[in-house]
């Protein structure tokens, strides 16, 4: 019997590709791989999308995932979990019809993929399928150096790491100049049958001669009958892109940003809040009508501050919010917040969450929308209410190391950016003045 805190369904359907062509078990997931010889092992360079779906690696992942030893590397959808902050893991499940909680066995059972993982059971993690839904990254050039993001995913955050003597090589990672390894590449994806979804991060996709190319083609071959969809920082126009899009089933488009304010340049090193804001009122108001969009967040002991603005905005807007709580970068962790500053926010995030479930109940707000009101308010109560409890989970042993470590980090990057973050979030100056800044 699965467990239902471990069971997902993602390798049986999801091909995940890393910057530099390394293949890993889940776009979510810590990698365990990125920067370690392993990933020169298992690569999309020597080893065919069809070896790498029936390879040991994987069929270990599908038996863990039908066993009750958890993956470490899953870390991220668990916190998510913990702080009702619907995970990946969650949302793939739904995908197979599969339930969470009192629900799991019952619909596990009767789960149109049920023969599926069976026969991977029986059969030591070997699969009948293969992957119809991809995540892909086409390199790591990136226009920005966000804070709470990896190297691997952005050289230019991984210049300044090198410069700061955080890593001991900046690497340009794009397996996507191979122009044959991309051909090929692209062969095997217009021979995909039944296609659900391709989704594209970066880096930065839109500054990727590839990504135009990738679109140009499936439009060219009339391969569009599934959910395309993409990550972006918001800082390119894209509405050139809009006659294309049109052509696909579904498109969504992915908005990174932390804070609605000037903060987020701080946070998303190289970005324009008002470039970003005036882009994203300029998508919504002429996409066709099969692109949604989505505001993409990490909130961190940072932004977690300005959170309650970006939730404000995407109600006004009417945007949906995924958040991905941060796990990977344990200097960036909410735990890090002194309690009082904790205390505070938790109260503004409860008055917030007052408000909103106001709204729920007024139909006319509900129904008199273009979109589904409806909807946004869920998520963003859901969004409220993951705010309230990452501010209550209990930290850490090591929190005293973890802020003297936070506080010299960003001593270091502000150093040599020449920015302040006690000037972009105030309402931490007090805290990181206490601990050495």
């Amino acid at each position: 019997m699965a467990n239902p805190k471990i069971f997902c369904n993602v390798p049986w359907f999801e091909l995940h590709i890393n910057q530099d062509g390394s293949y890993d078990l889940c776009g979510c997931m810590n990698s365990l791989i990125a920067g370690t010889d392993q990933a020169k092992v298992w690569n999309i360079k020597n080893l065919d999308i069809d070896q790498y779906w029936q390879s040991d690696r994987l069929r270990q992942e599908r038996l863990q995932k039908l066993s009750n030893t958890p993956n470490p590397a899953c870390e991220p959808c668990r916190h998510n979990d913990s702080i009702g902050n619907q995970s990946k893991r969650i949302k793939e499940n739904f995908k197979s019809v599969v339930f969470p909680d009192h629900n799991f066995a019952k619909s596990l059972e009767q789960s149109p993929h049920k023969a599926l993982f069976d026969y991977s059971a029986d059969h030591h993690g070997l699969t009948l399928t293969k992957p119809v839904s991809y995540h892909v990254s086409l390199g790591n050039d990136c226009n920005l150096g966000c804070v709470m993001c990896s190297p691997h995913s952005s050289y230019k955050l991984a210049q300044d790491y090198k410069k700061l003597n955080w890593i001991a090589e900046a690497r340009r990672e794009n397996w996507t100049d191979d122009s044959e390894l991309w051909n090929k590449f692209c062969q095997r994806l217009l021979e995909t049958k039944n296609l659900l979804s391709f989704h594209v991060v970066g880096g930065e996709p839109t500054i990727s001669p590839r990504f135009y190319e990738l679109i140009d083609l499936l439009v060219a071959q009339e391969f569009t009958d599934f959910s395309f969809s993409f990550t972006t920082n918001g800082m390119q126009d894209i509405t050139k892109l809009w006659p294309s899009f049109s052509k696909f089933k579904r498109v969504e488009i992915g908005i990174s940003t932390e804070t609605v304010t000037s903060s987020n340049d701080y946070i998303r090193y190289g970005s324009n809040i008002n470039v970003l804001l005036a882009n994203i009122d300029k998508f919504i108001s002429t996409a066709p009508d099969n692109i949604d969009f989505v505001l993409r967040t990490v909130p961190t002991f940072l932004t977690i501050t300005e959170y309650s603005k970006v939730i404000d905005y995407c109600l006004e807007k009417n945007l949906l919010l995924n958040s991905y709580f941060i796990t990977t970068r344990d200097w960036q962790a909410i735990e890090i917040l002194p309690a009082d500053v904790k205390s505070e926010l938790k109260s503004e995030f409860q008055s917030q969450l007052d408000r909103y479930s106001e709204l729920h109940n007024d139909q006319d707000v509900r129904l008199n929308n273009f979109r589904n009101k409806t909807q946004v308010l869920d998520n963003l109560i859901t969004e409220i209410k993951a705010c309230i409890n990452s501010l209550d989970t209990k930290p850490s042993a090591d929190l005293q190391a973890l802020r003297t470590k936070a506080v010299k980090k960003f001593q270091e990057l502000d150093q040599l950016r020449g920015n302040s973050v006690v000037e972009n979030f105030p309402r931490l100056k007090e805290f990181f003045q206490s601990h050495g800044y």
